[in-house]
């Protein structure tokens, strides 16, 4: 059965504590359950599964009163639904979680250069080339670095 045919059922509710899998868990816990399920079905390829699960965490992440406290995890969900997007193809929505995780965090260099790959998929390489220079702004790491660099110089290529 391929990850199109596949459906799960969830429920969102903002009562805390909650019933799952017949323990109480807070509802972060059952956030980051959610995410930790969308990872494992991100892993074999069950895109529009982890896209569930991601979008199932974010909308019960939004309904906590400190969302605030939360932002690394919503910052986080978001470049997850974002990567998943682009798997499938659907650029335009994968850059629009981009734009959601950058509201949360201007500095987000994996927000830039995920935005700048759909971008460059989406044949918008000046748009692409932006992103990484903004990515490359905010201090990545060095193997995040390399990676957007290559990324840019890719971009680069395609309008010369």
């Amino acid at each position: 059965m391929d990850d199109t045919t596949k459906t799960t059922t969830t429920t969102s509710t903002a009562t805390q504590p909650q019933k799952v899998h017949g323990t109480e868990k807070s509802k972060i816990e059952v956030i980051k359950a959610f995410k930790e399920q969308g990872n494992k079905d991100f892993k074999i390829g069950y895109f529009n599964l982890a896209l569930d699960s991601y979008q199932e965490a974010i909308t019960l992440l939004q309904t906590e009163p400190n969302i605030v406290d939360h932002y690394p995890l919503l910052k986080t969900l978001s470049t997850n639904m974002a990567i998943c997007k682009q798997k499938m193809g659907n650029f335009l929505e994968s850059i629009f979680d981009c734009d959601y995780a950058t509201t949360i965090d201007p500095t987000y260099v994996k927000a830039y250069f995920l935005r700048g790959k759909a971008y460059f998929q989406d044949e918008k390489y000046d748009l692409a080339i932006k992103d990484f220079s903004t990515a490359l702004s905010h201090n990545p790491t060095e193997p995040e670095k390399q990676d957007i660099k290559k990324q840019q110089e890719l971009a680069h290529e395609k309008i010369e």
